[in-house]
């Protein structure tokens, strides 16, 4: 569910017992089409996301917060990504695509994560088929 996406691909507690992870959300258009209908901000917010932009606009390095990523895997986005690590841009990285990611752009994020030695910061790369837009919650 796109609310285990934002708690960093973990089970969502019905308990709000616990403090949420802060945490960082970029999207592209497509994903952002995907989430507004279901999720306003306000429980963004409630799942710890404190900022979201898109992959495409300029953003400034915050390496002690998270972020989550949740794209179309083009390969304008693959590139955005692959920048981003090469700047360790963030504390941890969970990627999150819309659809199956092609084998030369794994390769291609694989590369960049090596060559920038941000490697470990990758926590998540997940394939999770949601290109659909969806009108109601459940």
């Amino acid at each position: 569910s796109l609310k285990q996406i934002l708690n960093l691909n973990q089970p969502v507690s019905s308990s709000l017992a616990t403090e949420p992870v802060w945490k960082v959300l970029i999207l592209d258009k497509y994903a952002q089409d995907i989430i507004s209908p279901l999720i306003p901000v306000k429980v963004l917010r409630e799942h710890g996301v404190t900022l979201h932009f898109l992959i495409s606009s300029r953003r400034e390095t915050l390496p002690d917060v998270p972020a989550v990523y949740l794209v179309a895997p083009t390969d304008e986005n693959v590139q955005l990504l692959c920048e981003d690590l090469k700047k360790a841009m963030y504390d941890n990285f969970y990627v999150n695509l819309i659809y199956p990611l092609s084998r030369p752009q794994l390769e291609s994020i694989a590369s960049a994560a090596v060559h920038s030695g941000t490697m470990q910061q990758i926590q998540k790369l997940t394939d999770q088929y949601l290109s659909f837009i969806s009108l109601e919650d459940d």
